[in-house]
Order: C-alpha cells, then structure tokens, then sequence
C-alpha cells in the first residue's frame, strides 16, 4: 500500500498546517472552548480550504475525492487540536447523507461542504454502550412527517448542529434514518 501523499494532498496538508498554525493556537482555542459554540470564523475557513467538502461529490457541491484523502487532513487537524464537528458533519453525516435519496442529498450536502449547516449523527442511546441499532427510538407516521419517540446522548457536537441524522425503529421495525432540524418542536 502507497502512503505517499498525491500533490494535491500535500498541497492542502500544507495549507491546512498553514492555517491551524494561524488560527488555532492555544489562546484561540481556548477562547472558543470559553464561548461554549461554534466560531463561525474559523469554520468558514475550513470551508473556504475545501476540509468540509473533501469527500462530498462534485454535483453537490464538493470536491468528490475518495476517503483516503482524509488522512492528511485530519492529521493536521489532529496536530493543531482542532476541536471543530469535522468528523460528525463533514465525514459521517456527509456520509450517511450520500447513501440517501436525492431528496435529501440536494438538501443538505452543498451546505455541508459550503459551511453553512453543521449536522451530527444521533445514534447513542442510553444505557447500550457501542451498539449504534435503534432500540428504544422509535419513528412512526404522523400526517405528512414522522414522530419520533425516544431518547439519544452523547450526540458528538450535537449543540453546534443545525440537524441531527437520528436513527429510529420504524412501525416495520426497519431502521430509519431521519433530518431533524435543530430547532424543530419537541
């Protein structure tokens, strides 16, 4: 196997070194641990270097590179301690999102790679420690939506998220899994 950087990956392993050293030191990231949220700034700039659109498609708005172009990104990310939803948003909800009808795809991915929407993936439930199945949330029809009754934690940069990607037991007892707005009732 072939661990040598492409030289588009290095160029951005470059530029993303570049840019943690810059915006990342240890008075700034503590500031950001202080204010408790997500810094708008600084998750425009990993935008802006294409870290949050690496592996969403072309058509969609990013950049349509294969996972293992993560490796020097999340390196650099690892290096400065960057300690923004990379992972939850970018990766697995970016993820999980792909896999889904082009309804949903064309809702959220260019956002995602763009920077505007931060989603995290719900899928802990209390007291079933590693198992990611639904057991005890479970989504039933309700006029033109879903219902959805149950509990989540540990949701990973939940409270920066404009949507959760909640996994529920349906009525059929399939796995679902369902956008939930950040602001949305209940």
């Amino acid at each position: 196997m072939d661990f040598l950087y492409t030289e588009e990956q290095r160029m951005l392993a470059d530029s993303l070194r570049r840019l943690v050293d810059q915006a990342w030191t240890r008075p700034q990231r503590r500031a950001r641990e202080a204010a408790g949220r997500l810094d708008p700034a600084a998750w425009s700039a990993l935008a802006e270097l294409g870290v949050l659109g690496l592996n969403i498609p072309q058509e969609a708005g990013g950049f349509g590179e294969v996972p293992a172009s993560l490796l020097p990104v999340h390196l650099e990310l690892g290096r400065g301690l960057v300690a923004e939803p990379v992972i939850p948003s970018a990766v697995m909800g970016a993820a999980l999102i792909g896999a889904c009808d082009d309804k949903a795809r064309d809702r959220w991915l260019p956002d995602i790679a763009s920077g505007d929407k931060v989603v995290s993936v719900a899928y802990q439930e209390p007291g079933r420690r590693y198992q990611a199945d639904p057991e005890g949330c479970r989504a039933t029809r309700s006029g033109d939506g879903w219902r959805l009754d149950g509990a989540k934690h540990l949701v990973w940069h939940g409270a920066a998220a404009h949507a959760w990607l909640v996994s529920a037991r349906g009525e059929d007892g399939v796995t679902l899994l369902l956008a939930v707005p950040a602001d949305a009732a209940g």
